[in-house]
C-alpha cells in the first residue's frame, strides 16, 4: 500500500513478463504498429492505486484513483493521435493538390491553342441629320458597333471609347469583340485594347489600330478604318 511515486526512471523489478512477449509479437508484424508504452510510465507511480484510500486496506493493482495516472495516460494518447492526424493531413493535401496540379497543367497544354485572328474594317459615324445611324460602305453590313464614347480630356480632343463590334453575319455571326481605351482622335493611328468578348471572342485579348480616311467638321461625320488583331483561345 504505497504513497509515494519510486524516484528515478526504472523500476527495480524490471519490466513484467508479458511486455516482453508483447513486444516480441509486434516486431514480428509485417504492417508497422505503433506501441503507446506505459508500463514504465505506471509502474513508477505505485502511489496512484487506490488500496490505501478504498477502506479495504488491501492490494489494488487493476484500479488507478481518478484524477491522476489515468490523466496522463489520455494526454499522452491524445498527443499521439494529433501527430498522426496531421501527418495524415500534410500527406493527403500536398498529394491531392500535386495531382490536382499536373491535370490542371496538363489540361492547359494540351486543351489551350492561341489562334491571332486580323479583322479589317470601316467605321462610318453619322452624327447629324434626322436620323443618325451607321450606314453601309461597301459589301454588306455584317457588323455594328454599339456603345458610347465620350470626351476624356482637358487639353486635347481625346475620346474614351466603349464599344462592342457585333458580327450579324459570316463565320462570326452572333460573335462580338469590346474595346475600352483611349482614343486621341487628331492621331493619324490610334491603338485601343481588345478586353474581351463573346462568341467565338470568348477571352479575347489584343488592340485595335483606328485611322481616319474622311471626316467633315461642319457635321462631325466620320469614316474610320479598323485593323484589329484579336486572340482567342481554342479548344483542341
Amino acid at each position: 500500500m504505497e504513497k509515494q511515486p519510486i524516484m528515478g526512471t526504472t523500476y527495480p523489478s524490471g519490466l513484467p513478463a508479458a511486455s516482453y512477449v508483447l513486444q516480441d509479437v509486434l516486431s514480428r508484424i509485417k504492417k508497422p504498429v505503433h506501441l503507446l508504452n506505459i508500463t514504465t510510465l505506471s509502474q513508477l507511480r505505485k502511489d496512484a492505486h487506490p488500496s490505501s484510500y478504498n477502506g479495504l486496506n488491501r492490494m489494488d493493482c487493476s484500479h488507478w484513483c481518478v484524477a491522476g495516472l489515468p490523466d496522463t495516460w489520455n494526454q499522452l494518447l491524445y498527443s499521439v493521435f494529433t501527430a498522426y492526424f496531421l501527418v495524415f493531413l500534410s500527406i493527403f493535401f500536398v498529394t491531392s493538390n500535386g495531382f490536382f496540379y499536373e491535370e490542371l497543367t496538363e489540361g492547359i497544354a494540351i486543351k489551350r491553342t492561341e489562334k491571332t485572328s486580323h479583322l479589317h474594317f470601316y467605321f462610318h459615324d453619322i452624327v447629324g441629320g434626322k436620323n443618325p445611324t451607321a450606314v453601309k460602305i461597301a459589301g454588306p453590313l455584317n457588323r455594328r458597333a454599339q456603345g458610347l464614347y465620350a470626351i476624356a480630356a482637358q487639353e486635347d480632343l481625346s475620346l474614351l471609347m466603349v464599344v462592342n463590334f457585333a458580327f450579324m453575319e459570316g463565320e462570326y455571326n452572333g460573335s462580338s469583340i469590346s474595346i475600352l481605351g483611349r482614343n486621341p482622335v487628331f492621331n493619324d493611328v490610334r491603338e485601343m485594347p481588345i478586353v474581351g468578348g463573346s462568341g467565338l471572342f470568348r477571352f479575347a485579348s489584343g488592340y485595335a489600330l483606328a485611322h481616319t480616311i474622311w471626316f467633315d467638321s461642319k457635321t462631325g461625320d466620320a469614316t474610320v478604318e479598323y485593323n484589329v488583331y484579336v486572340t482567342t483561345n481554342e479548344v483542341s
